[in-house]
């Protein structure tokens, strides 16, 4: 059974980011989140959603990206008669977000915006889960002390995991020919550094 805590911000779906504390195998900061394909349908998509849903079935492994957490799996699937997107690393943290029974899954994101969609907290580490336009190719996103992110993103979907004592990130979305579109966004603060007393 997976014991998860639901610690953080609920946004267009009603997936909200998920945590687990304490006994995290993590490797070492990175700086770039590049996505590799899923598997694509079929019993390893299964297995994946296996335990977040009451009766998943049709899921889909659209992607995977390399985090310090280990693999984060994006796959799709069906709950409850609705169609749901998990983001997932192992048993230990992860968010899924489900439409309204009839519902969709589609981009929330104008073409050339860029939405922060959860944002959560596993041990030292913060993860913050982009959606963005068809117009947007990838992110670059800044902590607070100063310290750059990248993300490619795939369907308008990306990630960034990073150490939380950096603080939110100032979140900018790049075009195919790394020109900026838009005014970047700000991520949530939550992880971010604790003030003193």
């Amino acid at each position: 059974m997976r014991a998860f805590l639901v610690v953080a911000l609920c946004w267009t779906l009603t997936g909200c980011v998920v945590m687990r504390s304490g006994g995290i195998e993590s490797g070492p900061e990175q700086f770039m989140f590049e996505v590799r394909p899923g598997s694509g349908p079929g019993p390893d998509a299964d297995a994946l959603v296996e335990g977040h849903g009451q009766s998943p079935e049709d899921a889909d492994h659209l992607a995977t990206v390399a985090t310090p957490l280990g693999d984060l799996t994006i796959v799709e699937f069906t709950d409850q008669g609705g169609p749901c997107r998990g983001m997932l690393i192992g048993d230990a943290f992860g968010s899924v977000g489900c439409a309204a029974p009839g519902g969709d899954l589609g981009p929330s994101a104008p073409p050339d915006g860029l939405l922060v969609t959860g944002v959560g907290q596993i041990d030292d580490w913060a993860m913050v889960e982009i959606e963005a336009g068809e117009n947007v190719a990838s992110v670059v996103a800044t902590a607070e002390d100063g310290r750059v992110y990248r993300s490619d993103l795939f369907d308008g979907l990306g990630v960034i995991i990073y150490p939380a004592e950096r603080g939110e990130l100032s979140i900018q979305a790049m075009d195919a020919s790394a020109t900026p579109l838009g005014a970047p966004v700000v991520s949530d603060p939550v992880g971010g550094p604790v003030p003193e007393p």
